[in-house]
C-alpha cells in the first residue's frame, strides 16, 4: 500500500528539476532605500481618500446636475405656465430627489463600506522600495511591484495608489502612517517618478 499523498506537490530534488521562481524575486532589492510606513487607516484617512478619489468623477457630476437642473426649468417653464400643474410639481419633486440622491448616495455607501470592511482597519506595516511596495497585516503578507498600479491621486493627507486590473480600486496610504514629513516625501516622489496622476 502506498502511503505517499496524492495531492503533495512534487519534490524537485526526486524529479532532478527546480521550481519555477516568482518574477516578483527575480532581481536586487535594495532595502537600504526602504521608506517605512506604520499604522491603521482611519475614518478620517477613508473619507479623504473618497474624496480625493471623487474629484476625477466631478466632470460627469456636472454634467448630470445641468441636465437636471435643465429639466427642472423645462418643466417648471412648460408646467406652471397656465397656474398649478400636479404633473409639474410632480417633476419638479423629482428632480429635487435625484439631486439630493446625487449628493447623499457617495457618503452613504462611503459610510457603509467603511463599517463593513474590516480589514481596511487592520494594522498594518509598509515597506516601500523603488522595486516593490510590501504590505503586512495580522491576517495577509502582500509584495506588489510598481508595475501593477496605473496612476495616482493625491492630496496633503493621502495618497491613492490605482490598480491596473481594476482602476476603480485603489490602495490607501496616509501621511500619518509615516515616520516623518521627509519619508512622507520621499514616497510622494517614488510615486511621481512610478506612475502618472489621475
Amino acid at each position: 500500500m502506498n502511503d505517499a499523498n496524492p495531492y503533495a506537490s512534487p519534490d524537485p530534488d526526486s524529479t532532478g528539476g527546480s521550481q519555477p521562481r516568482s518574477p516578483l524575486l527575480e532581481g536586487p532589492i535594495d532595502l537600504r532605500d526602504a521608506i517605512m510606513a506604520e499604522g491603521t487607516i482611519t475614518e478620517a484617512d477613508y473619507y479623504e481618500a473618497q474624496r480625493v478619489h471623487r474629484q476625477s468623477q466631478r466632470l460627469t457630476i456636472f454634467l448630470v446636475l445641468g441636465v437636471l437642473v435643465a429639466l427642472a426649468g423645462f418643466a417648471a417653464n412648460h408646467f406652471f405656465r397656465e397656474g398649478v400643474s400636479l404633473l409639474g410639481y410632480f417633476l419638479a419633486t423629482l428632480v429635487a430627489f435625484l439631486l439630493l440622491m446625487i449628493f447623499l448616495s457617495p457618503r452613504l455607501r462611503t459610510r457603509a463600506t467603511w463599517r463593513s470592511a474590516h480589514s481596511l482597519r487592520e494594522p498594518m506595516r509598509r515597506l516601500i522600495t523603488p522595486e516593490l511596495l510590501q504590505t503586512m497585516t495580522p491576517t495577509a503578507n502582500v509584495l506588489l511591484r510598481w508595475s501593477v498600479f496605473c496612476q495616482f491621486q493625491r492630496s496633503d493627507q493621502v495618497v491613492l495608489l490605482y490598480l491596473k486590473e481594476n482602476p476603480q480600486m485603489f490602495l490607501i496610504f496616509p501621511r500619518h502612517m509615516f515616520r516623518s514629513d521627509e519619508d512622507w516625501e520621499r514616497f510622494v516622489g517614488l510615486v511621481a517618478e512610478a506612475l502618472p496622476p489621475g
